[in-house]
């Protein structure tokens, strides 16, 4: 049976002329987009690109697949926008999971969104526990993950970054830097998985306290003046009762993606949310990042 989506990877190779550059538009891991091109090859048979030092240079078979090819993605192109223009009004259900702690950040996106797609209902599900996408136990995902999964598509959000915070009112009868014996360290499933060497390099004599398996709950205790801790600066950053400790640079933590399920690409309703959702990780960057 013809998998028509190896075509669309193709002709993503053909205008990116780099693997990366493929991954990127198509919002996969580049090892997908290798795979994928070499299930097309041994398909048909053919040798369709040759590597060089500047990038991907498409053999005489490639060239005659792009010109049969070449009219149909510009007629599934325009057929695709004509569906999105008369689906700009429609309705339905979205189920997205992702992280709570995102609510700090994005209920109010959501918000302004919801206020302009009365139409369009949200359903937002906590990411307890990763839920099945290909099962259909929600539509889209975002998710914090170095290797999203193949069996998703989706873009990149971009990256995120930690700091160590505490209270002011913590700071002002502590001083993690001079007296680390002194002060406790709020621990978290955070710093184990995103930053395994962080706390051994800075603050190795802080000992350990409180232990939170949730970034809300270890926000909630760093703001009760428990102690110190590394927290997303997208959180803590703008909340006053909060400072960075130490002059230390934000660390770079896991990419962010979007994903959702193959065959929802080109559903109107989920066009329309994930544009908005790019959208508004595009302008949240510098927070994200801390800066």
């Amino acid at each position: 049976m013809t998998n028509w989506d190896d075509y669309r990877y193709f002709s993503s190779l053909v205008r990116a002329a780099s693997v990366r550059g493929a991954a990127e538009v198509l919002g996969v891991n580049p090892s997908t987009v290798t795979r994928r091109l070499d299930g097309l090859e041994a398909r048909l048979g053919l040798k369709l690109f040759v590597r060089s030092h500047s990038g991907l240079l498409m053999t005489r078979d490639g060239e005659r697949l792009m010109a049969r090819l070449e009219p149909v993605t510009t007629q599934l192109g325009e057929l695709e926008e004509q569906i999105v223009a008369r689906g700009e009004d429609v309705g339905g259900l979205i189920r997205i999971t992702m992280p709570d702690v995102f609510a700090i950040t994005l209920m109010a996106e959501f918000a302004d969104f919801a206020s302009g797609h009365p139409k369009i209902r949200l359903e937002f599900l906590p990411a307890y526990r990763n839920l099945d996408l290909v099962r259909g136990e929600a539509d889209m995902a975002i998710r914090v993950t170095d290797q999203p999964p193949d069996a998703l598509i989706g873009r990149s959000l971009g990256g995120y970054r930690l700091a160590v915070y505490a209270s002011r009112q913590y700071l002002s009868a502590h001083d993690p830097l001079s007296a680390p014996e002194g002060c406790v360290w709020i621990e978290s499933g955070l710093e184990s998985v995103r930053a395994p060497e962080f706390k051994g390099r800075f603050f190795p004599n802080v000992p350990p306290g409180v232990r939170c398996n949730n970034v809300l709950l270890q926000h909630a205790a760093v703001r009760a003046h428990m102690g110190l801790t590394l927290l997303p600066c997208a959180v803590a950053d703008p909340d006053e009762i909060l400072c960075r400790v130490g002059g230390f640079e934000p660390m770079h933590a896991q990419e962010i993606w979007l994903l959702f399920r193959p065959e929802l690409r080109g559903v109107a309703r989920i066009q329309s949310v994930s544009s908005h959702i790019l959208e508004v990780f595009e302008r949240l960057q510098p927070r994200l990042l801390g800066n």
